[in-house]
């Protein structure tokens, strides 16, 4: 009887573990920028710039920065793209409510909240 407990433990553990384990990574944009080149080089990564140096070769006279760092959940394997920036998914909302003809909500606005002015009591 005590076997079969663990079994049906074991089977119950296996069942909500893959809702407790989510995975996440932290993408990168990388600013490269090299002497030769005008325009640098903007590439999305889940590789910081020094992980991204010893990973990819650059030239010596090549400089690697990060511009924007954000969190995507889920993984990077089987050569998945890295997933879109908060700020790319703003752009993309914005810019398809335009095209439906729906009012721009902007986050300062509608976050924020004036409270009436007091005015004071005549005693």
């Amino acid at each position: 009887m005590k076997a079969l407990q663990k079994i049906l433990f074991l089977f119950a553990v296996c069942l909500v573990i893959p809702d407790w384990t989510k995975a996440e990574y932290r993408a990168f944009l990388l600013q490269i920028k090299s002497p030769e080149e005008e325009t640098p080089k903007l590439v999305k990564s889940s590789l910081d710039p020094k992980q991204y140096r010893g990973y990819y070769p650059l030239k010596s006279n090549e400089t690697i920065t990060y511009i924007d760092t954000w969190r995507c959940s889920g993984r990077t394997g089987g050569l998945l793209p890295i997933c879109k920036s908060p700020k790319e998914l703003a752009a993309e909302k914005a810019e398809t409510d335009s095209a439906a003809g729906l009012p721009s909500s902007r986050p300062d606005e509608t976050t924020t909240s004036k409270s009436p002015e007091r005015k004071p009591a005549n005693n």
